[in-house]
């Protein structure tokens, strides 16, 4: 990654009388102890008292360079750093950047279910393209990521993502339908040896085939070559000249089943939201359920979301879930709610966000769950972070300060 962000700078200097160049630096003081802080900040503050993140961007007709370090104690992570090139109506990709065409909030958002920027993000190269045909907007993103070894890992496996969007603006709103794909496919562990790496295997990868007959793990060889992951993602926005409302829901499946709407028998299970903005309020409510994952007996239930023994721990990266932040591979059977609420008066903002919710007993291990579940209690949690942001024009910086239980974090952030 270091020599990539050398590349940047070099092409950066080079074209730097062609290009606009923003630069700030954030200061953030303290620790964070629940995951709606630590969402964002990647979980980096979770331990250390004091991180410094500096962005750097660079612009040109065709070519975005975004470069964003974060200094903790005496290492550099890099985080949001990639090189975008534009040709026509498409963007090509390189470096650390995160998917913006989902239906959720980027922000205040407690998640996609595929990809929310709870963890650090995957380093990948991709291709997003748009196109209109009559009154639809086609929207196309693949990409092709590298995660990371372990413990059990013995060589880090890829990652292949893509995903297509069709939205139809009507009037003043937008109806958008959405499918995303997600598989960690190739790599080695310890338990199962080399994965199926060749370019035959991709293509099995990108359509969902299943491996050929004694490659890979019995489930590859029986369903879809890797570990799969999926999501539906509908929305409906309206926009007018001093509101917006916008409602969605994406509805999360681990295997080629839940591409049928015939399997959306499932109670439910997904993220569902709305959120509201006008000129002065933003308020956000979601609703997380992750508990019945096609039933509690195998087959054709226990989709143990997030969860795999292929590749342990799971759909993470950097020790973080890369999905939706309540759950995660050994802990992903929850009813969550989460509400945020922001109050916008001239050059200050106040917010308050609070989740709460129960968890249940996770799906792991591929077993009839019915008779432990049958009269099972959840356990409660709640979590609750105010705060307010002021931003001081004339000298150029925003002071934001979080308050939750136990913990106050500062952050100080310089606009050269």
């Amino acid at each position: 990654m270091i020599k990539t962000i050398i590349i940047f700078l070099l092409i950066s200097h080079s074209l730097a009388d062609e290009m606009s160049k923003k630069y700030d630096v954030e200061l953030i003081f303290g620790h964070a102890n629940s995951k709606i802080i630590n969402k964002n900040f990647k979980g980096l503050n979770q331990l250390n008292d004091v991180l410094i993140k500096a962005n750097y961007q660079f612009e040109s007709k065709n070519i975005f360079l975004k470069i964003s370090p974060i200094f903790i104690e005496n290492r550099i992570v890099f985080d949001d750093s990639f090189i975008k090139y534009k040709f026509k109506d498409s963007y090509f990709y390189v470096g650390r950047y995160l998917s913006k065409i989902s239906s959720e909030n980027k922000i205040y958002s407690s998640g996609s279910m595929i990809e929310s920027g709870n963890s650090l993000i995957i380093p990948k190269l991709g291709l997003t393209t748009k196109k209109q045909v009559l009154d639809l907007i086609f929207e196309f993103e693949i990409y092709h990521g590298l995660l990371k070894k372990n413990s059990q890992i013995t060589e880090a496996p890829f990652v292949h993502d893509k995903k297509l969007y069709v939205r139809k603006p009507i009037k003043s709103s937008i109806i958008s339908m959405g499918l995303n794909h997600s598989t960690i496919w190739a790599g080695a562990s310890l338990q199962y040896g080399d994965q199926p790496s060749s370019f035959k295997d991709f293509v099995r990868v990108f359509f969902g085939d299943k491996s050929e007959d004694g490659v890979g793990t019995l489930s590859d060889q029986g369903n879809a070559l890797g570990d799969v992951r999926g999501m539906w993602d509908f929305s409906f926005e309206q926009n007018n000249l001093d509101k917006r409302i916008k409602l969605y829901y994406q509805y999360y499946f681990e295997d080629k089943s839940g591409l049928s709407f015939k399997s959306f028998d499932r109670q439910f299970d997904g993220l569902l939201g709305i959120e509201i903005e006008d000129k002065k309020n933003l308020f956000l409510y979601e609703r997380l359920k992750t508990t019945y994952q096609s039933g509690s007996s195998h087959p054709p239930g226990v989709d143990s979301y997030y969860f795999t023994r292929a590749y342990p721990p799971g759909w993470v990266y950097n020790g973080r879930s890369i999905g939706n932040m309540f759950i995660s591979p050994t802990n992903n059977r929850t009813k969550m709610n989460n509400i945020y609420y922001e109050r916008k008066m001239n050059n200050i903002s106040f917010f308050i966000n609070t989740s709460f919710g129960e968890y249940f007993i996770p799906y792991t291990e591929k077993m009839d769950y019915s008779e432990q579940i049958k009269d099972e209690e959840g356990t409660k949690f709640e979590e609750i972070v105010v705060g307010f942001e002021k931003i001081f024009q004339k000298q150029n910086f925003i002071l934001k300060t979080f308050i939750e239980k136990e913990s106050v974090i500062l952050s100080i952030n310089y606009i050269f």
